[in-house]
């Protein structure tokens, strides 16, 4: 148990005292629906398993998104998934996770320190791309091949078109692809140019 910040005195829950109330109630939902989805799977069985709980709360915690240190593009666009935790969850070497980078199938940012982080919304639940945004990397990639670019094209919002809403926005809510490929490859044009 952790001590509270303000009285010394543990905290009943086990957060750490540097962690804030939405954090808290976000930890608190995880670990609900990580009991729930465990419970109800016969196919677990902590039990026979050689793994000790604290290397699997490691290797599931690798698997949670992250945010960058202080940085106007990272706050506009994260929070981000590390390689490590990326590979975890997609279950993919991180040669594999390089050529999906390369192969324009997939949104890394590299950062100063010079590896990649993965914007979290470019996934659905199952660890598959949102529809269409594939399709959106292969254009916008024929004006210019960067990561960071990409990630704020996507996130910011469209004046005048796309009924105001963001590329993401768009695409995750299963409205029509095309409407975002006209205007990647307007914009793909021009970077190229």
């Amino acid at each position: 148990m952790q001590a509270s910040a303000a009285s010394g005195e543990p905290d009943p829950i086990g957060h750490a005292p540097n962690v804030d109330a939405p954090q808290k109630r976000m930890i608190d939902s995880l670990l609900t629906a990580l009991r729930a989805e465990i419970e109800h799977d016969p196919k677990v069985s902590l039990l026979s398993s050689r793994v000790s709980v604290d290397s699997l709360a490691k290797k599931m915690a690798a698997t949670l998104p992250r945010t960058q240190e202080s940085n106007a593009m990272a706050e506009k666009v994260g929070p981000f998934y590390e390689p490590s935790g990326l590979m975890a969850w997609l279950d993919i070497t991180k040669q594999g996770l390089g050529r999906r980078r390369e192969s324009d199938t997939i949104i890394g940012c590299k950062t100063q320190e010079g590896y990649f982080v993965y914007p979290v919304w470019q996934f659905q639940d199952d660890g598959t791309l949102i529809p269409g945004l594939r399709e959106v990397l292969k254009v916008l990639a024929t004006g210019i091949k960067d990561g960071w670019t990409w990630a704020l094209w996507l996130t910011s919002e469209v004046p005048g078109q796309l009924d105001g809403k963001s590329a993401v926005q768009w695409l995750t809510e299963g409205r029509d692809p095309q409407a975002v490929l006209n205007i990647a490859r307007g914009d793909a044009t021009a970077w190229a140019a």
